[in-house]
């Protein structure tokens, strides 16, 4: 499938949420229409950092890219196949830090 995918991860209490909604055209001979799906599960007593299984804020664009680079795996094509990467939009003690999963192969 084609689209755009968004995935949320946001604390609730002592808990936290996560969203997952998938926009894709319904089919390549008519893009204008689409179809969106949606996903949401709470995890009981976990946090948002828990899940992501790293300290994301305490993480540099300099890492992310440096990781990427010593990746074993070639370079993927994204969900949108056109040639973007995945961001990572964090709010890091009330700031938004945005990241961003370069397609490091094509740069």
């Amino acid at each position: 499938m084609w689209g755009q995918e968004i995935v949320s991860v946001e604390p609730v209490g002592h808990d936290a949420r996560v969203r997952i909604m998938s926009v894709a055209p319904v089919n390549w001979f008519c893009p204008e229409i689409r179809v969106v799906q949606a996903a949401e599960r709470l995890v009981p007593r976990s946090t948002v950092q828990a899940i992501a299984g790293i300290h994301i804020c305490d993480m540099s664009q300099e890492t992310i890219d440096k990781a990427l680079a010593r990746s074993k795996t070639p370079p993927v094509g994204y969900i949108d196949y056109m040639g973007s990467g995945t961001t990572v939009v964090a709010d890091c003690d009330g700031q938004q830090r945005v990241l961003e999963l370069r397609d490091w192969g094509r740069a």
